[in-house]
């Protein structure tokens, strides 16, 4: 449902600082000229629908006033004032419209040195130098930077209002989580428990080794406790696997198995490298993930357990309807894997391309009707064509800011030589593609050298395994090298590099012996680090809440997967938009650009 907040205001500025905050949480905000009233209030969250819920009606009144005060400053050179943000806010609660007000203050003083003056409609962000950073709001700005006691007061909103009120949890079997990450949460313990995850009918079709193979990498759960948690998706870095609560176990425990196969298929890494061959292979990448984990869980993780007795209307899932209207018997070695190549080989030609021959060629062999492919694909092209569009999104933000992920990639080398953690960069992947040729245009390719790498190791069992305390340092690794990501960044924060080396002198020291205990220093280090962004207005309230806990490498973007069949781009449209010709050779290694950001 659309979510929208309504702001009392004229000033088209002040609106758009306010939607900076609250497009992270997929909530419009939408300018309003009303009076700062109950009534208007009111009479503004009763025209409410189910298309456009509005969760609140907001007045904000801020200004330069006294140190300490609340009188409106004269803005006198050197004067020691507080920029002073008061919001009121009317929501609905229990059937009925409330007020709350949320306000911040911060310290700083007024500068007219070089003749600084208020901008036109008496914007004083030039005049203002703020006590934490030592900068003008107008300087902050000019390196988008700006964080405000505006954006202070409004996260304090955000907290209040917006926040999830309990973290998310599994609904059939909670696990009541206290953190959004927690590495006493042990992932193996919790499959080991599930009689769906470990269920013995796994065993003849490969899963339980693929389950087997994802844990020893080191993975580890997550619990959101806001939207900008809860969309954060980066399958091998510092995302972990989410709790999504569905209405019964087993489809708890389907969801889970699809995540459990992302983390088989870690997102390739952007490391700085900016190329046309390089966007298409992060697509391409992302995208087979997304038709690999859709054939193993919803299809052949449902399979075994309808095979091994379990009781469930199967036919409430629209891809298992498919799967058996194929005949294909998935289990028995190296034919049952043949046959699942197969399987894989035509969701991937379906999800990247909208192609779906290979799907009907199944359904011919097996002398059935399409009907199950017809409701398959009504179903989910429009997942397709919005998860294309999101891949498409993420390469865009990271291509923006690829100086950050250079730097990134380059500062968590020492942390990525402490053990094997199955990661891999674009470049590397491109590199490998181009060396190995192969059949196919580049979906086959990069789908067969998924299969021969990835794939077919973790069904066959060919994956060594790890100790318990391995498994552990892993996912430890694996959280740490995302939240590094912070560290480049905000490499101007005057002690981002200390903080980082000393992390890392820390983790590679302790290599072997990263009990919980140190685990818990390490963390709270990091924690001290996000704090002192917010203090210096580096990051706003809710940034470091959110950080605290984990640092999205990308920002949040929203796409809906259950509006009507005609809001959404034909599949094959939408492939051949985003992604182009496929069919290169040789496959072209350059050119590759590199941003490098000038010194603010």
């Amino acid at each position: 449902m659309p979510r929208s907040l309504v702001l009392l205001t004229a000033n088209p500025r002040k609106l758009a600082e306010w939607r900076r905050n609250f497009e992270r949480y997929g909530i419009a905000v939408e300018a309003a000229d009303a009076p700062a009233t109950l009534e208007a209030a009111r009479a503004i969250l009763a025209g409410s629908t189910p298309e456009r819920r509005v969760i609140a009606v907001c007045r904000e009144w801020s200004d330069l006033v006294e140190r300490g005060g609340r009188r409106v400053s004269a803005r006198a050179d050197l004067e020691l004032v507080d920029h002073l943000t008061e919001i009121r806010a009317w929501f609905v609660e229990d059937g009925e419209v409330r007020e709350a007000t949320y306000e911040h203050r911060a310290e700083g003083f007024v500068d007219r040195s070089g003749g600084a003056a208020e901008e036109e409609g008496g914007w004083w962000d030039p005049i203002f130098r703020l006590r934490a950073s030592g900068l003008t709001y107008g300087e902050m700005r000019a390196r988008g930077r700006k964080r405000s006691a505006r954006d202070m007061a409004i996260s304090r909103f955000l907290l209040d209002r917006v926040y999830y009120r309990r973290r998310i949890d599994l609904a059939a079997t909670p696990r009541s989580p206290t953190r959004t990450i927690d590495f006493e949460d042990d992932v193996a313990a919790f499959v080991a428990r599930s009689p769906w995850l470990s269920a013995p009918g796994l065993a003849r079709v490969g899963l339980d080794r693929l389950l087997a193979a994802v844990i020893d990498q080191g993975v580890f759960f997550r619990a959101a406790k806001n939207r900008r948690e809860k969309i954060y998706w980066w399958p091998g870095l510092n995302a972990g696997i989410p709790y999504t609560p569905k209405r019964d176990e087993i489809h708890e425990a389907t969801f889970m198995m699809h995540d459990f196969g992302h983390f088989l298929l870690p997102d390739l890494i952007f490391n700085g490298r900016v190329s046309e061959v390089g966007r298409r292979v992060y697509i391409i990448h992302r995208m087979i993930s997304e038709a690999v984990t859709l054939v193993l869980a919803d299809m052949v993780f449902v399979d075994a357990l309808r095979r091994g007795g379990v009781d469930y209307e199967w036919t409430r899932r629209h891809a298992y309807p498919l799967f058996a209207a194929t005949g294909v018997d998935v289990g028995g070695g190296d034919e049952g894997r043949a046959r699942l190549r197969e399987l894989l080989a035509a969701n991937v030609a379906y999800c990247l391309r909208g192609d779906d021959a290979r799907w009907r060629a199944l359904l011919e062999r097996a002398g059935a009707g399409d009907e199950a492919l017809v409701d398959y694909q009504q179903k989910y092209a429009a997942y397709f064509v919005e998860d294309l569009r999101w891949t498409a999104r993420n390469w865009q933000g990271m291509a923006e800011r690829a100086d950050d992920f250079d730097r990134w990639w380059r500062d968590t080398a020492p942390l990525r030589g402490l053990t094997e953690l199955g990661l891999e960069t674009i470049d590397d992947f491109v590199a490998a593609l181009a060396d190995e040729g192969g059949e196919g245009d580049l979906v086959d390719r990069i789908f067969a050298r998924l299969w021969r790498t990835r794939i077919e190791p973790a069904l066959a069992g060919a994956v060594p395994s790890v100790t318990p305390a391995e498994r552990r340092e892993r996912a430890f690794l694996r959280y740490m090298i995302g939240n590094f990501g912070i560290f480049a960044a905000h490499d101007d924060a005057a002690d981002a590099a200390l903080v980082r080396d000393r992390l890392t002198r820390f983790l590679v020291d302790h290599r072997g012996r990263l009990d919980l205990a140190a685990i818990a220093r390490a963390r709270a280090f990091y924690e001290r680090f996000v704090d002192g962004l917010a203090e210096r207005h580096l990051a706003t309230l809710d940034d470091a809440e959110t950080w605290r806990e984990l640092y999205p490498l990308v920002e949040p973007f929203y796409v809906f997967y259950d509006g009507p069949a005609d809001a959404y781009e034909a599949l094959a449209d939408a492939s051949a938009r985003i992604l182009g010709t496929l069919r290169e050779r040789p496959l072209p290694l350059l050119p590759i650009r590199s941003t490098r950001r000038s010194p603010a």
